[in-house]
């Protein structure tokens, strides 16, 4: 049995293992350093209401919140937007502008607008595709501790996709995506020990990882055990 490595790119509102701080501050990557910024009491506010919105599908009201809020240069506000314009959500879809504020977000040091900000140049869908730029974003996400974002730089270096093809490296990556608790990653290194790629075979590790996965739901990480089990 050889297992496929999942090399998924899922765009989404909700980041595993991410954290922008509190709404009344924000934790961001400045000049490569971890910083915990303070936002304004306001925007603070603003943020809340416009999360109370979202929560009553007043999509529109919710944008005018976070609009409101970004005037003040309140990152999550910023992102927050983006992710309204992303999805075309009380607002007509527009994913240039939306491009836009995450990469305002992202320049200011906010993990999810880097992520998002990543996704969308690895696509190219809406700009010209740049793994480069893509792979730069990603790793300026994981170093908040983003896992989606190293289970990415994981899937790019297995692909060699802005960066040199290294699996041990994109396993590296996968290891610190899985402490953080992401199920594809957890996967993917179960692929990898039970293929033996890079690495010696070891089916134990291998099913010790899909056992991990499947807890959290993978419907690959079940499939493969289902294999394991009839071999």
């Amino acid at each position: 049995m050889k297992n496929k490595i999942a090399i998924i790119f899922i765009v989404g509102i909700f980041i595993i293992g991410c954290t922008n701080g509190d709404r009344g501050s924000e934790t961001i990557l400045k000049d490569g350093e971890v910083v915990v910024r303070k936002v304004s009491e306001n925007s603070k506010k603003l943020i809340e209401e416009g999360d109370k919105c979202i929560e009553r599908k007043e999509y529109k009201k919710a944008e005018e919140y976070y609009e409101e809020a970004a005037k003040e240069e309140n990152y999550s506000g910023i992102y927050k937007m983006a992710e309204l314009y992303y999805d075309g959500i009380g607002v007509k879809e527009n994913k240039k502008k939306a491009l836009s504020l995450y990469e305002r977000a992202a320049k200011g040091g906010y993990s999810n607008a880097m992520y998002m900000t990543a996704v969308i140049y690895r696509e190219g869908k809406v700009v010209k595709k740049d793994y480069k730029i893509a792979y730069s974003w990603f790793e300026k996400s994981a170093k908040l501790k983003n896992s989606m974002a190293m289970y990415r730089l994981g899937n790019m270096c297995w692909k060699g996709e802005g960066t040199k093809l290294n699996y041990i490296t994109a396993k590296e990556w996968y290891e610190k995506s899985a402490k953080l608790g992401n199920d594809k990653a957890m996967y993917n290194l179960g692929c990898i020990y039970y293929d033996g790629i890079g690495i010696e075979q070891n089916k134990e590790k291998a099913k010790g990882w899909y056992e991990k996965s499947a807890l959290l739901g993978n419907e690959d990480a079940k499939e493969s055990l289902k294999k394991m089990n009839k071999i």
